[in-house]
């Protein structure tokens, strides 16, 4: 073979051993984004009612005791972010907390007057 063919077929296999990979990250990206945007009506109203907050480590948390189908809520969404979070810290080559604070400051913005957030000296409702 001469040099085009061999570097044509190191970049045909290169491509298609990391096309599968980008590939699941994609579809995994998109089921991530899919449970955010079921859970959301939920998550939205708990933190309305003053039961749950973010948190300055990127989390949901819950305030005061909440009922098994909020624990759940929290949980699963926390797993997801977690999961998010490390897609991105492996994208970006940085800790997966550095991700999480990112996301923690952009929540914290983001939070609708009279939601609560936990900072480092416990919960504060914003005004």
């Amino acid at each position: 073979m001469n040099r085009l063919t061999l570097s044509l077929l190191a970049v045909l296999v290169a491509f298609f051993s990391v096309a599968p990979v980008a590939r699941a990250e994609s579809d995994a990206m998109k089921e991530l984004q899919k449970h955010f945007q079921e859970r959301l009506p939920a998550v939205q109203k708990l933190k309305a009612a003053g039961l749950i907050g973010e948190t300055n480590l990127g989390y949901l948390d819950a305030r005061e005791t909440v009922d098994a189908d909020a624990q759940k809520l929290i949980k699963d969404e926390n797993a997801d972010r977690y999961h998010l979070f490390q897609m991105i810290a492996d994208q970006e080559g940085v800790k997966v907390d550095k991700v999480a604070e990112r996301a923690a400051r952009r929540n914290f913005q983001k939070a609708k007057s009279g939601e609560y957030l936990k900072t480092e000296d416990g919960w504060k409702k914003k005004a």
